[in-house]
Protein backbone atom coordinates (compact mmCIF):
# COMPACT_ATOMS: atom_id res chain seq x y z
CA UNK A 1 0.00 0.00 0.00
CA UNK A 2 1.59 3.62 -1.08
CA UNK A 3 1.36 6.36 1.69
CA UNK A 4 0.57 9.02 -1.40
CA UNK A 5 -3.01 8.86 -0.21
CA UNK A 6 -6.79 7.24 -1.07
CA UNK A 7 -6.32 4.46 -3.76
CA UNK A 8 -7.64 4.70 -6.93
CA UNK A 9 -11.38 3.29 -5.88
CA UNK A 10 -11.63 5.62 -3.62
CA UNK A 11 -11.30 8.76 -5.91
CA UNK A 12 -13.18 6.67 -8.70
CA UNK A 13 -16.26 6.31 -5.78
CA UNK A 14 -15.88 9.75 -4.72
CA UNK A 15 -16.26 11.18 -8.24
CA UNK A 16 -19.14 8.89 -8.76
CA UNK A 17 -21.11 10.63 -5.72
CA UNK A 18 -19.92 14.01 -7.02
CA UNK A 19 -21.29 13.05 -10.37
CA UNK A 20 -24.81 12.12 -8.45
CA UNK A 21 -24.97 15.27 -6.52
CA UNK A 22 -24.66 16.87 -9.70
CA UNK A 23 -27.21 15.41 -11.29
CA UNK A 24 -29.75 15.56 -8.65
CA UNK A 25 -31.86 18.41 -10.09
CA UNK A 26 -35.37 17.27 -9.85
CA UNK A 27 -37.96 14.64 -8.75
CA UNK A 28 -39.58 12.44 -10.64
CA UNK A 29 -43.77 12.23 -10.12
CA UNK A 30 -45.27 11.66 -7.21
CA UNK A 31 -46.29 7.56 -7.18
CA UNK A 32 -49.04 6.38 -5.18
CA UNK A 33 -49.67 2.93 -3.77
CA UNK A 34 -51.06 0.35 -1.58
CA UNK A 35 -48.25 -2.22 -0.65
CA UNK A 36 -50.10 -5.11 1.23
CA UNK A 37 -49.37 -6.17 4.36
CA UNK A 38 -50.67 -9.51 4.50
CA UNK A 39 -48.73 -11.54 1.93
CA UNK A 40 -50.95 -14.66 0.04
CA UNK A 41 -49.98 -16.98 -3.08
CA UNK A 42 -50.36 -14.94 -6.21
CA UNK A 43 -51.22 -11.36 -4.92
CA UNK A 44 -48.91 -8.66 -5.80
CA UNK A 45 -47.27 -7.44 -2.53
CA UNK A 46 -43.50 -6.59 -3.76
CA UNK A 47 -42.81 -3.47 -4.89
CA UNK A 48 -39.97 -1.87 -7.18
CA UNK A 49 -39.69 1.73 -6.41
CA UNK A 50 -38.01 2.45 -10.24
CA UNK A 51 -40.85 1.14 -11.89
CA UNK A 52 -43.90 1.54 -9.85
CA UNK A 53 -44.67 -2.19 -10.42
CA UNK A 54 -46.58 -4.74 -7.72
CA UNK A 55 -44.97 -7.85 -8.35
CA UNK A 56 -46.42 -11.52 -6.60
CA UNK A 57 -43.71 -14.26 -6.35
CA UNK A 58 -43.46 -16.97 -8.15
CA UNK A 59 -45.72 -20.23 -6.59
CA UNK A 60 -45.30 -20.39 -3.00
CA UNK A 61 -41.74 -18.43 -2.46
CA UNK A 62 -41.78 -16.84 0.75
CA UNK A 63 -39.11 -14.38 2.24
CA UNK A 64 -38.14 -17.78 4.72
CA UNK A 65 -37.59 -19.70 1.46
CA UNK A 66 -34.32 -20.22 0.12
CA UNK A 67 -34.23 -18.48 -3.30
CA UNK A 68 -36.45 -15.05 -2.13
CA UNK A 69 -33.11 -13.04 -1.98
CA UNK A 70 -32.22 -14.22 -5.52
CA UNK A 71 -35.89 -13.69 -6.86
CA UNK A 72 -36.17 -10.25 -5.23
CA UNK A 73 -32.65 -8.97 -7.32
CA UNK A 74 -33.95 -10.36 -10.49
CA UNK A 75 -37.19 -8.11 -10.37
CA UNK A 76 -35.84 -5.66 -9.08
CA UNK A 77 -37.92 -5.56 -5.90
CA UNK A 78 -37.29 -3.09 -3.25
CA UNK A 79 -39.58 -2.98 -0.80
CA UNK A 80 -42.42 -5.51 1.08
CA UNK A 81 -44.64 -4.52 4.51
CA UNK A 82 -46.28 -6.26 7.05
CA UNK A 83 -47.69 -5.82 10.54
CA UNK A 84 -45.83 -7.77 13.34
CA UNK A 85 -47.14 -7.09 17.08
CA UNK A 86 -44.11 -3.70 17.61
CA UNK A 87 -45.99 -2.09 14.27
CA UNK A 88 -46.15 -1.20 10.63
CA UNK A 89 -43.06 -1.93 9.15
CA UNK A 90 -41.59 -2.11 4.88
CA UNK A 91 -38.79 -4.14 4.93
CA UNK A 92 -36.07 -3.21 2.26
CA UNK A 93 -35.05 -5.98 -0.07
CA UNK A 94 -31.72 -4.66 -0.98
CA UNK A 95 -33.45 -1.11 0.08
CA UNK A 96 -32.44 0.93 2.97
CA UNK A 97 -34.28 3.57 4.49
CA UNK A 98 -33.50 6.86 6.78
CA UNK A 99 -36.05 8.90 9.06
CA UNK A 100 -37.35 12.32 8.34
CA UNK A 101 -39.39 15.10 9.98
CA UNK A 102 -42.20 14.80 7.60
CA UNK A 103 -42.38 18.32 6.52
CA UNK A 104 -39.17 17.62 4.57
CA UNK A 105 -41.63 16.11 1.76
CA UNK A 106 -42.55 19.08 0.83
CA UNK A 107 -38.66 21.09 1.50
CA UNK A 108 -36.05 18.50 0.68
CA UNK A 109 -34.31 19.07 -2.38
CA UNK A 110 -33.03 16.14 -4.60
CA UNK A 111 -29.34 17.02 -3.55
CA UNK A 112 -30.26 16.93 0.10
CA UNK A 113 -31.60 13.22 -0.66
CA UNK A 114 -28.56 11.87 -1.90
CA UNK A 115 -26.02 14.04 0.11
CA UNK A 116 -27.94 12.75 3.19
CA UNK A 117 -28.21 9.07 2.12
CA UNK A 118 -24.39 9.29 0.80
CA UNK A 119 -23.13 10.18 4.52
CA UNK A 120 -24.98 7.21 5.82
CA UNK A 121 -26.12 8.14 9.43
CA UNK A 122 -28.87 6.15 10.72
CA UNK A 123 -29.77 4.31 7.36
CA UNK A 124 -31.88 0.86 8.08
CA UNK A 125 -33.00 -1.58 5.98
CA UNK A 126 -36.60 -1.36 7.53
CA UNK A 127 -39.01 1.78 7.87
CA UNK A 128 -40.93 1.04 11.40
CA UNK A 129 -43.76 3.16 12.84
CA UNK A 130 -44.69 2.35 16.29
CA UNK A 131 -48.38 2.40 15.24
CA UNK A 132 -51.09 2.50 12.92
CA UNK A 133 -51.66 6.15 14.04
CA UNK A 134 -48.10 7.75 13.77
CA UNK A 135 -48.87 8.91 10.31
CA UNK A 136 -47.77 10.24 8.20
CA UNK A 137 -43.80 9.10 8.42
CA UNK A 138 -41.28 10.19 6.17
CA UNK A 139 -38.22 8.39 4.85
CA UNK A 140 -35.51 8.67 2.63
CA UNK A 141 -34.66 6.02 0.99
CA UNK A 142 -31.63 3.80 -1.63
CA UNK A 143 -33.11 1.23 -4.08
CA UNK A 144 -30.93 -1.59 -4.98
CA UNK A 145 -30.38 -0.16 -8.21
CA UNK A 146 -28.86 2.73 -6.69
CA UNK A 147 -32.12 4.82 -7.15
CA UNK A 148 -32.43 7.28 -4.35
CA UNK A 149 -36.00 9.08 -3.02
CA UNK A 150 -38.31 10.38 -1.00
CA UNK A 151 -41.23 8.31 0.43
CA UNK A 152 -44.22 8.83 3.30
CA UNK A 153 -46.71 6.23 4.74
CA UNK A 154 -49.99 8.49 4.65
CA UNK A 155 -52.25 5.72 5.94
CA UNK A 156 -53.66 2.60 5.84
CA UNK A 157 -56.49 1.15 3.96
CA UNK A 158 -60.11 0.63 5.94
CA UNK A 159 -59.89 -2.97 6.63
CA UNK A 160 -55.71 -2.57 7.61
CA UNK A 161 -54.64 -5.00 4.51
CA UNK A 162 -52.81 -2.50 3.28
CA UNK A 163 -49.90 0.61 3.71
CA UNK A 164 -50.91 3.76 1.20
CA UNK A 165 -47.89 5.23 0.46
CA UNK A 166 -46.49 8.18 -1.75
CA UNK A 167 -43.08 8.60 -2.72
CA UNK A 168 -40.63 10.63 -5.39
CA UNK A 169 -37.49 9.58 -6.81
CA UNK A 170 -34.65 11.91 -7.48
CA UNK A 171 -34.26 12.18 -11.18
CA UNK A 172 -30.64 10.75 -12.12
Amino acid sequence: ESESGPNLMDHTEELANLAALQRAQSFGPVIERVLPLKWKAGTPYCLDFESGKLLAPPGRLTVVRLGWDQWCAQSRVDATAEEPKSGPVIWGQGCVFAKVENARWDSIKPARVVKELLRGGDVRTQAELPNCQAIPATFLFETRQGGRGVLQVVGFTEDLRGMKLRYKLVHP
